[in-house]
């Protein structure tokens, strides 16, 4: 039986997830009970699909992009996020499905997608054995207005193509992602323009009720 939780940070562009995903895995170090992983990455062929899909140059089709996402995705679960929770370890992303919903079919527009991308997300959360359990994320929604998001993000020395895009785009991302969280069972959604240390507080606290584990 898997026994671990997955845990996935979610927000917009500036929402502090990979800041907020940093602070949560030093604080982890030495316990035990964590995997930490990126999306997309976190195997040799998701890190590839990282370079392909951030490249600043190269536009792709939201289809496809979702396609690559997924893929990626497939790998990760089978090769990093089961044999986690077979061990019952617990496993925080920086970034999920949500994500993929969010920016590849429902600001783009692409919504004719979403019965794919719900068949495709079967394929990774259903139970790969008889002795396995679906599994249900636990979404943390870091929710900023875009425009204070946006300036965060281009602040930072590296950035990505999706910062470019218009503040019209990252209001309807905001708009996804609660859309999509008030569909999922297990949810938080967190005010990400509180200061650092309050964020991971309530992030923390989170944690605490869906795993039982304090970091």
């Amino acid at each position: 039986m898997e026994s671990g939780r997955v845990i996935a940070l979610e927000g917009g562009e500036g929402a502090g997830k990979t800041t907020i995903w940093n602070v949560l895995e030093q604080l982890a170090k030495g316990n035990g009970s964590f995997t930490f992983c990126r999306e997309p990455g976190g195997t040799t062929f998701g890190e590839k699909v990282r370079q392909v899909i951030f490249a600043v140059d190269e536009e792709i089709l939201p289809e496809t992009e979702m396609m690559l996402f997924m893929a990626s995705r497939l790998e990760l679960f089978k090769r990093v996020v089961r044999p986690a929770l077979r061990l019952g370890r617990h496993v925080v992303t920086d970034r999920l499905d949500a994500s993929t919903y969010v920016y590849q079919i429902y600001a783009p527009r692409r919504l004719w997608l979403e019965p794919v991308f719900r068949s495709l997300q079967r394929v990774y959360l259903s139970p790969p054995t008889s002795d396995s359990d679906w599994i249900r994320p636990v979404y943390i929604l870091l929710d900023i207005d875009p425009v204070v998001g946006l300036a965060r993000a281009k602040s930072r020395k590296v950035g990505n193509k999706f910062d470019d895009r218009p503040v019209a785009y990252h209001q309807m991302v905001r708009e996804g992602y609660n859309h999509y969280i008030k569909g999922e069972k297990y949810h938080a959604v967190i005010d990400a323009s509180l200061p650092l240390d309050e964020i991971v507080e309530k992030v923390r606290k989170v944690i605490w009720e869906f795993t039982g584990v304090k970091l």
